[in-house]
């Protein structure tokens, strides 16, 4: 994963400590700073944990291995408690020049918390607008306070609705797709085929959709090649 790792001179911090820094590719920009460990002998060989680093392809990792140790001792800092920061960046629209919030915090609730309270505001705000930074919305409005609360979602990676079925782990940033996915689990299908004699039922709507298309020979979407006539 690493190209040149072994070729790389090691830095050790004084007093035989290891200082690591993480960037996790998370929503809301989430940064992870380790705190200082002990060095610890080694107890795989390089190559196993070389041939294991293929396993984090999806993560930024910025670490600084200790001299000896070889990415082998990558594996035993990453358990070790991870001090992260999360970082609100909401634009401060009274500033000027307008900046950005910038306030850290330790916790998902306390960041949610903050954004909610000080930034989206209570019941005498008449306008719900996102003012994330880089939010594609621009500034267009939402009709209602709980349409934003849940959009800032996409933001922070905020994710309040666990699937309660034993063993799943599944969590979601909205209440309906959690209903959606405990279909899965249940096997509940509320949607059945209104036409007679078919007897289908679908778990999803949009299923249901796509489904009566059999039945009544719609095929919305056209070929967009010159010359192609076909629908689908």
């Amino acid at each position: 994963l690493f190209t040149g790792l072994h070729e790389q001179p090691p830095h050790a911090a004084p007093g035989g400590h290891l200082n690591g820094q993480l960037r996790l590719g998370l929503p809301g920009e989430m940064y992870a700073r380790s705190e200082h460990f002990t060095q610890v002998p080694a107890s795989r060989t390089d190559h196993f944990a070389a041939a294991s680093l293929h396993n984090y392809g999806g993560m930024n990792l910025n670490v600084n291995l200790a001299p000896h140790h070889g990415p082998g001792a990558f594996f035993r800092y990453m358990r070790q408690p991870i001090k992260q920061e999360l970082i609100c960046k909401w634009i401060e629209l009274d500033q000027t020049p307008k900046k950005l919030c910038s306030k850290t915090f330790s916790t998902m609730h306390e960041l949610v918390t903050h954004v909610t309270v000080e930034h989206v505001g209570g019941p005498e705000q008449s306008n719900h607008i996102c003012f994330w930074e880089e939010c594609p919305r621009e500034g267009k409005p939402f009709k209602a306070k709980y349409k934003l609360v849940n959009h800032i979602r996409v933001h922070t990676g905020e994710k309040p609705f666990p699937c309660p079925f034993p063993g799943c782990g599944k969590v979601f940033a909205r209440s309906e797709n959690l209903k959606i996915h405990k279909r899965t689990h249940t096997g509940e299908k509320p949607f059945p085929c209104p036409f007679p004699g078919c007897g289908k039922v679908f778990a999803r709507s949009e299923n249901l959709k796509i489904h009566k298309r059999t039945h009544t020979g719609e095929k919305p979407f056209k070929c967009e090649f010159e010359g192609c006539d076909r629908r689908f």
